[in-house]
């Protein structure tokens, strides 16, 4: 077994949350009368909120003012428009019960992200999550990921790989000096994935088993 720690991130890779998201985006957007294009939102998925709010913040207006309205609706209803991707949760079981050590990094809140492990019954699977603050300013991939390991003493950086679908988790990885997989059932594509530099890419939960299984 070569790797023994596996590090998830939650939106797009382990559920598929973007119509919650970018629903709460639009009702941000539309508060403050900002045009956009909806197709455009989707990008938003998997930065951190405040890096995404930057993009559409208008004059006299902060960032903080933007994220407390996106949480209005994304607390209310955006969390819960949110499906589980086919064959997560087997995958989950099968990684903890031959001995593996589960964790999340994501750029989301750590308060939304318990909330969407329990609404899905998976929370019990993961050692520890690291996301960010509602304040916001710690949802940096490489700082999620530095977390997780200090906080369990996880000193061989050669034993853990981390499962994402953007390339701010594959460079977040490659900063940590970790392998990383880019899923094909998220939110990136297979170029981004693959110019950001994934060690692996996986078309399905099954590929995920089979990539970390057989090192």
């Amino acid at each position: 077994m070569k790797y023994k720690h596996v590090l998830f991130d939650l939106d797009g890779t382990l559920s598929e949350s973007g119509t919650g998201i970018i629903n709460s985006y639009e009702y941000t957007l539309k508060t403050y009368g900002i045009e956009y294009n909806r197709d455009d939102l989707k990008k938003l998925i998997g930065p951190p909120i405040k890096d995404n709010m930057r993009l559409y913040l208008k004059e006299g207006h902060d960032v903080d003012e933007y994220i407390k309205t996106y949480r209005e609706y994304y607390s209310r209803q955006g969390i819960f428009e949110n499906n589980m991707y086919p064959g997560i949760k087997e995958l989950l079981e099968k990684l903890s019960d031959n001995g593996y050590c589960l964790y999340i990094a994501s750029s989301k809140p750590t308060h939304y992200v318990e909330k969407v492990l329990k609404h899905f019954g998976i929370f019990e699977f993961f050692t520890s999550l690291s996301g960010d603050t509602l304040e916001g300013g710690h949802g940096d991939k490489e700082e999620l990921i530095n977390c997780v390991l200090n906080e369990n003493s996880i000193e061989d950086r050669s034993g853990v790989i981390m499962v994402g679908d953007r390339s701010f988790d594959i460079e977040g990885a490659i900063k940590c000096n970790v392998d990383s997989i880019g899923v094909l059932f998220g939110y990136g594509t297979k170029e981004e994935l693959e110019e950001a530099g994934a060690t692996f890419i996986a078309e399905n939960s099954q590929d995920i088993w089979e990539i970390i299984s057989r090192q």
